[in-house]
């Protein structure tokens, strides 16, 4: 992919993520940013296909890469490969298996070059901004009260929300137990007061917040997946040949996969707890928060997740 998309995309990125900018102006610019990425892949096959039409250079082809992927032993590994690694893979128009073992897990990409960088550029993203959300640390940038309130909004055990102030120097009164958790309540009440929130008891039933959280993150990025695609869709068939060429490529990457897709089997996500509102909350929020036009700051930050392996799946 040429610098200058890359650049083009880049912008329109850093625009969305500007604190100042709105939810629906986020969104547009995140959906221009696809459109570019869209183009570019409109532009590069009808490009490869018209040189192979005059018996120039052979029609570009579909590549098998390999990227880190979460170990199996996450709790909620299954749901975020079928419900957020696949939509994404869906909008890069690639295929994948998710491949495991004794010591790692990873998945096997099919596509074409830019289309796997892309994906590997969303999906970073989308989990870099789910592990942010649902596993915060303390962060001694932040004062006492919105650490407490991060962390409460996780679902971490007020003991668990102690040890990680007293680690940081900054608690440094009496456990939960010992009247701790009246003063972690306190600190938690202030700071959702002073978002202008409404205060509600802490939840306790962390298994259920964290499964509400992670559903309703997948739930509100398909959601966001689908929009962008039926937009390519569109932007597809407004340009001429441009359906027929993109068609053709993608039956080679289907069929790349399918050789070597023998013996996958399906993963399926089954829910175990109720719902819990205040993860189905900030599941969402995380889910509009997460960036969906890739981007060119994503390859530097791009880092490998997971451990483990199993077999194949997809």
């Amino acid at each position: 992919m040429s610098e200058k998309i890359l650049d083009r995309i880049a912008k329109l990125l850093e625009q969305g993520n500007h604190p100042g900018t709105g939810a629906a102006e986020r969104e547009a610019f995140f959906a221009k940013a696809n459109a570019l990425m869209h183009e570019h892949r409109i532009s590069e096959s009808m490009i490869s296909a018209r040189r192979a039409s005059m018996g120039g250079t052979v029609a570009r082809e579909p590549v098998v890469a390999q990227m880190n992927f979460i170990h199996e032993s996450h709790e909620y590994s299954d749901l975020l490969y079928t419900k957020v690694a696949g939509p994404l893979s869906r909008l890069a128009s690639i295929r994948m298996l998710r491949v495991t073992g004794l010591f790692d897990t990873h998945l096997t990409l099919f596509g074409y070059t830019d289309d796997i960088e892309y994906f590997r550029m969303l999906w970073t993203s989308a989990y870099l901004t789910f592990s942010t959300k649902l596993f915060p640390n303390w962060n001694v940038e932040l004062s006492m009260d919105e650490n407490v309130y991060n962390m409460a909004m996780a679902g971490i055990k007020w003991m668990d929300v102690w040890r990680a102030g007293t680690d940081a120097g900054v608690i440094t009164f009496a456990p939960p137990g010992g009247g701790g958790s009246r003063l972690l309540k306190m600190a938690y009440n202030r700071h959702v007061i002073a978002r202008g929130e409404e205060v509600r008891n802490h939840t306790q039933a962390h298994k259920a917040y964290r499964e509400s959280y992670v559903v309703a993150f997948a739930w509100e990025i398909g959601v966001r997946v689908a929009d962008l695609l039926a937009r390519a869709e569109t932007q597809t068939r407004a340009t001429t040949g441009a359906e027929l060429v993109l068609r053709s490529d993608w039956y080679k990457v289907r069929d790349l996969y399918d050789q070597n897709a023998k013996g996958a089997t399906t993963v399926a996500f089954r829910r175990r707890y109720g719902n819990e509102i205040n993860g189905e909350r900030v599941g969402k929020a995380a889910g509009r928060e997460t960036d969906l036009s890739g981007g060119k700051g994503h390859i530097q930050n791009r880092r490998g997740i997971g451990t483990g392996q199993r077999g194949l799946e997809g």
